[in-house]
């Protein structure tokens, strides 16, 4: 059975990840928001407005790009970190021959 010590070690690596995750996910995301928020820009020559629907998609693209980068690199890290534990303990009732 896994320690608790590893237990809690392996909870804490999966927490430094999943900010570090958050972190990179969340520049794209608020790329994304800067950038789907200039639908309207103005002309400076003339000063009328004018639609930006390619920037507000980009935008939005930026946005599900974010989220996607948060959601699959935690469950990413979480299955890695989950595999390597029991991997480990696999190994280890092998050896001992239980």
């Amino acid at each position: 059975m896994v320690s608790w010590r590893r237990a809690f070690g392996a909870a804490g690596l999966y927490v430094a990840f999943l900010l570090i995750w958050a972190v990179i996910g969340g520049i794209f995301i608020f790329a994304g928001i800067f950038m789907a928020g200039t639908l309207v820009s103005y002309d400076p020559v003339t000063g009328i407005p004018k639609l930006n629907l390619a920037g507000a998609g980009f935008g939005v693209i930026l946005i599900i790009i974010g989220y996607g980068l948060i959601l699959l690199g935690s469950l990413a890290t979480f299955l890695k970190i989950v595999s390597e534990i029991v991997a480990e303990e696999v190994e280890m009732k092998l050896r001992s021959g239980a």
